[in-house]
C-alpha cells in the first residue's frame, strides 16, 4: 500500500484504541503510532518514511523490500528496546502502528511474510497497490478519523 494509506490506517486505529492506551503525552502518542504505521517500508528506497526521513535509506540499500522488516519480529524488538531504554509504553505507541502496516500489506495481493526467514507462506489479499480498491481504503479509514474526531 501507499504511504498515505498506512498513515490513515495508523491514524484510524490510533484514533480507536487511544482510550485504552490513555497516552499522557498524546501528541507523543500520535506521531509514534503515525512513524510506526510507515516504518516497515524503511527498506523500500521510495518510501514515505525515507522521504521524510532520508537518514533511514541505507537500510532500503541492504535490505530487500518485505522482507525482515515486514515479520512480527520487528515489533517484537522495538518492545524489547522500547522496555530496555525505559519507555515501554512508547514502544506500544510504535507497534500499534507497526502493526497495522503488516496488516493493511496482507491485504494485498503482493502480501507479507509474518515468519520471514523461517517461513514461506504468505498472508496475501486481494487490493493492488494504487488501484481503486486501495483508494476507497485510503478514503474510508480518513471517513472513519473523521467521524471518531468529531
Amino acid at each position: 500500500m501507499l504511504g498515505r494509506t498506512h498513515l490513515a490506517l495508523g491514524a484510524l486505529a490510533g484514533v480507536a484504541l487511544e482510550q485504552y492506551f490513555l497516552p499522557s503525552n498524546v501528541n507523543a502518542y500520535y506521531i509514534l503510532v503515525l512513524v510506526g504505521a510507515i516504518l516497515p517500508d524503511i527498506d523500500h528506497q521510495g518510501s514515505t518514511i525515507n522521504n521524510v526521513l532520508p537518514l533511514t535509506r541505507f537500510a532500503a540499500k541492504i535490505m530487500h523490500h518485505r522482507g525482515i522488516f515486514h515479520t512480527i519480529f520487528m515489533p517484537i524488538l522495538i518492545m524489547i528496546v522500547a522496555g530496555f531504554l525505559g519507555y515501554p509504553a512508547y514502544g506500544w505507541y510504535l507497534v500499534i502502528g507497526y502493526i497495522v502496516h503488516l496488516l493493511s500489506d496482507s491485504l494485498t495481493e503482493l502480501g507479507v511474510n509474518w515468519l520471514h526467514p523461517f517461513s514461506e507462506e504468505k498472508v496475501h489479499g486481494f487490493i493492488r497497490t494504487g488501484t481503486w480498491a486501495e483508494h476507497f481504503v485510503f478514503l474510508l479509514a480518513l471517513f472513519l478519523v473523521g467521524m471518531q474526531v468529531f
